[in-house]
């Protein structure tokens, strides 16, 4: 399995923005396909793709999964066609830097959640203390009433 091999399949399947030189030594051995694609930050251009979307869709594509109307993918080695399993079928994605994992993308989610709960605890707060001050004028006005009518009565 050479370079030129893969590089067919790339551009078969519209990957046509891959660069040959991100392509490493395919190899292919016990059941075992290995295509290295490299691709340093230095490197990439701005009309180059993203290596970790071309894994991706991919291996979508080796697992008859493709996000796209395409035909399906058949490999060769040697002119033989591989039947790939997709139930076996592992694509491993190694980046030349591990993923970073922060917390500065989620701040403005968080702070927006303590934000939306501070409002609707205030906004049930004061519901609350204007549904029993309404609750207690009803109760108010009921008593002073009957006070005056057992004045008058007394008076009377």
């Amino acid at each position: 399995m050479n370079v030129q091999i893969i590089e067919h399949y790339f551009y078969e399947f519209g990957y046509v923005n891959i660069n040959l030189y991100f392509l490493i030594s395919p190899q292919y051995e016990n059941d075992v396909i290995t295509i290295d694609l490299v691709q340093n930050s230095s490197q990439k251009t701005q009309n180059d793709v993203d290596i970790a979307d071309v894994a991706y869709y991919f291996e979508k594509d080796v697992k008859d999964e493709s996000l796209f109307h395409s035909k399906k993918m058949d490999l060769r080695v040697d002119g033989e066609l591989l039947d790939l399993d997709p139930g076996r079928t592992i694509i491993y994605y190694v980046d030349e830097k591990p993923p970073e994992f922060s917390m500065q993308g989620l701040k403005a989610g968080i702070i927006a959640v303590i934000v939306v709960v501070t409002i609707a605890l205030i906004a049930g707060i004061v519901v609350l203390v204007i549904s029993r001050k309404k609750r207690m004028a009803k109760y108010q006005k009921a008593e002073i009433k009957e006070m005056g009518e057992m004045h008058r009565e007394l008076s009377g």
